[in-house]
């Protein structure tokens, strides 16, 4: 799992030397790129970027789903990977697969609520979803969550279920966050 942030850690010949490794393992390669790098990931399993980031990949504006679907096949083009994984805030995400015509969409399990909401009354889960509070860290999550499930064989589907439901656990919470699993089981149990 490699999240590039663009700081110097991650070089082209670091991002070859982890793919190359990966490959000839057969351990799945899921990478967060960002755009100084971006033909250092081809070949990894799965691509994860948000909407801004997969539209400026493609230069264009990603603003509904046909754009979104036509930007998850070129990326899958362009980074000759099995999936393609594009996280879009409070529509939830959206994944696509070399080995699927068409991709699948993971509704988001939370909705944005103001600050102004915080030590008001609460709100009924079952109807509304989860409150929003801070998105920091959300697409790590994701990329987290989804490497795991990938690595326990799951597939994607469900590994992009479980990683969207990580996410909704961790932007309802003030400041950079965590899951643990009890969370995520949890999480997981109220999607039912």
């Amino acid at each position: 799992m490699i999240s590039d942030y663009d700081k110097g850690v991650v070089t082209d010949a670091l991002a070859e030397r982890v793919l190359s490794e990966c490959h000839r393992r057969n351990v799945p390669a899921l990478v967060k790129p960002k755009t100084s790098r971006l033909f250092a990931y081809r070949g990894a399993t799965a691509i994860v970027c948000n909407a801004k980031e997969a539209g400026f990949f493609v230069t264009r504006q990603l603003d509904d789903d046909e754009s979104v679907a036509q930007a998850g096949r070129s990326l899958l083009a362009h980074f000759g990977c099995a999936a393609v994984v594009i996280t879009r805030g409070a529509e939830g995400l959206s994944v696509f697969e070399d080995s699927a015509p068409a991709g699948f969409h993971v509704q988001a399990t939370s909705r944005e609520v103001s600050y102004a909401r915080v030590g008001q009354a609460g709100v009924d889960h079952a109807v509304h979803g989860r409150q929003v509070f801070d998105v920091t860290g959300a697409g790590d999550t994701v990329l987290s969550v989804l490497a795991l499930a990938i690595a326990a064989r799951a597939p994607m589907r469900d590994s992009a279920m479980l990683a969207n439901a990580g996410a909704g656990v961790v932007v309802g919470k003030l400041g950079t966050s965590t899951i643990t699993p009890e969370e995520l089981l949890a999480a997981v149990r109220d999607l039912r």
